[in-house]
């Protein structure tokens, strides 16, 4: 072929030996003048570690658009703050000077010491019978239009980031850039922004370093969340007893309600007035039961990403035999693969005993006085066990422990 050239690639890896930053360089060296046309590099596919069970985590990709961190997930998508799985090819607008790929504990961050052209993603392919994966979700970085020649290879650099996702390791320390000097320019704003740990962040930092702190006291994570859970229990007691109080004089009035309901069901703007009369006599605000519970709402989101992607809850135990891996379901047995239909079905005793103490828990939480809405309520807990099975043991022994507290 007249076309075809002679033409070496060479890569190259520099790792620290106390430091999880490297560099990487890829060279293009030709005996022949080319011009290479939108060069791409296929950076990266997913990092690991292969997950046990997929659950409601999710891998994805960022990268930077115009100066702002942009994520694309992978897989069924799922968790707080994610919109899911990506199903078209994205493209940036402008050059991507950050790039990397996430897993739940682990993370892979690079920079390029060089202005690229954009950066694409393609989505993952699967087979629309058997849902096998055929194709990895990836992402290629547009280094432009390159011209080798023989006298002047073609070398482009990198520097990067490879471990867990700790905020103390947001920038290389002064051992590492002392000697790998490039490490000074990374891009510690990007770096922290590709956690993507949602808005609650701040939250669930905290909670975080709570839990290291108590390991410190206490060697068990599984205790620590114990110690963690009645820390808030009795911080939100006064806006709990408040919320139940709420919805007890809201039941006390449901006779008096239901009588207004009947009188002025054909006048709507009286009904109303009267309901506010019946309110400020009693001094009843309606929407204070539901007051507390929207306060501790981003406490319990952050709360969730803190016991599932935290990565010390990795494989860290529990009770031996029963929770060996915090981070994973509790597993009892498995049912007999010979079994039809359910062979194989994982056993887990933590989200079912969770499920029995919100149960005893919601019927003897006061309710408004609906006894259409208390029935909803009983159904509640069988709805979370659905939501809950799959899930990190560490979160549900929290959502079983507060449910024990509640109940006392």
């Amino acid at each position: 072929d007249k076309n075809k050239i002679d033409a070496t690639f060479i890569k190259e890896f520099v790792f620290l030996k106390r430091s999880p930053y490297f560099k990487f360089s890829v060279e293009i060296q030709s005996n022949s003048s080319v011009k290479l046309q939108n060069l791409m590099l296929y950076a990266l596919p997913m990092i690991g570690p292969k997950p046990e069970n997929q659950g409601n985590f999710r891998d994805y990709h960022h990268y930077t658009d115009q100066g702002k961190v942009e994520f694309a997930y992978a897989g069924g998508g799922g968790g707080f703050g994610c919109g899911g799985s990506t199903t078209s090819e994205k493209i940036s607008k402008g050059p991507t000077d950050f790039f990397g790929s996430s897993s739940r504990f682990l993370i892979l961050n690079m920079q390029p010491l060089f202005a690229t052209r954009s950066a694409s993603i393609t989505p993952e392919q699967r087979n629309a019978d058997t849902k096998q994966l055929l194709q990895a979700q990836a992402l290629h970085v547009n280094m432009g239009d390159i011209i080798v020649e023989k006298s002047k290879p073609a070398r482009f650099e990198f520097i990067g980031y490879m471990g867990p996702k700790f905020d103390e390791n947001t920038f290389p320390n002064d051992d590492a850039r002392k000697v790998m000097p490039d490490l000074g320019k990374f891009n510690k704003n990007h770096f922290s922004k590709s956690f993507d740990f949602g808005i609650t962040e701040p939250i669930r930092d905290i909670i975080v370093s709570a839990l290291t702190l108590l390991y410190k006291l206490i060697p068990n994570y599984g205790v620590g969340i114990i110690l963690i859970a009645l820390l808030l229990k009795l911080a939100f007691f006064p806006l709990n007893q408040k919320q139940a109080e709420a919805m007890k004089r809201m039941g006390e009035l449901q006779p008096k309600i239901k009588e207004l309901n009947e009188k002025y069901k054909n006048n709507p703007q009286e009904k109303q007035r009267r309901m506010m009369e019946l309110y400020k006599v009693h001094k009843v605000n309606p929407v204070s039961g539901c007051l507390p519970m929207l306060i501790q709402l981003p406490v319990f989101i952050a709360m969730y990403s803190a016991f599932s992607d935290a990565y010390d809850l990795w494989k860290s135990p529990f009770i031996p035999g029963w929770i060996p891996d915090l981070s994973q379901p509790d597993h009892v047995f498995s049912l007999p693969a010979t079994w039809p239909y359910v062979g194989g079905f994982a056993v887990h005793l933590l989200p079912v005993v969770m499920t029995l103490s919100q149960y005893f828990q919601t019927k003897l939480t006061p309710t408004s006085g609906d006894e259409n809405q208390r029935k909803i309520m009983l159904l509640m807990p069988f709805m979370m066990l659905f939501l809950f099975y799959a899930m990190p043991s560490g979160v549900v022994l929290y959502w079983t422990v507060q449910n024990a507290l509640s109940i006392l």
